[in-house]
């Protein structure tokens, strides 16, 4: 499970197959709790799940920092997932 990305006590993981699958997503993780977030939907980005005590400020602060690395990260996804 590659880290990708960290920040601001943020730290995005995209996890490998073949126990992870589709469709293309990240965790972001921060202080034991854990925002899932599909990206390259073409949609505006929100939470999918989120795991443990997190507050909603927190949340969002997670989905903008996957906002702006949404690309980057739909290419490291890719090349883990789709070869």
């Amino acid at each position: 499970m590659p880290r990708v990305h960290e920040a601001g006590g943020f730290k995005v993981y995209i996890y490998l197959p073949p126990g992870e699958h589709g469709p293309p997503h990240v965790h972001v993780i921060k202080a034991g709790s854990e925002v899932v977030i599909h990206i390259g939907t073409g949609k505006a980005l929100e939470p999918h799940r989120v795991y443990g005590p997190i507050s909603d400020r927190q949340v969002v602060r997670a989905v903008r920092l996957v906002e702006a690395l949404e690309q980057e990260l739909l290419e490291r996804w890719r090349m883990h997932h789709d070869g």
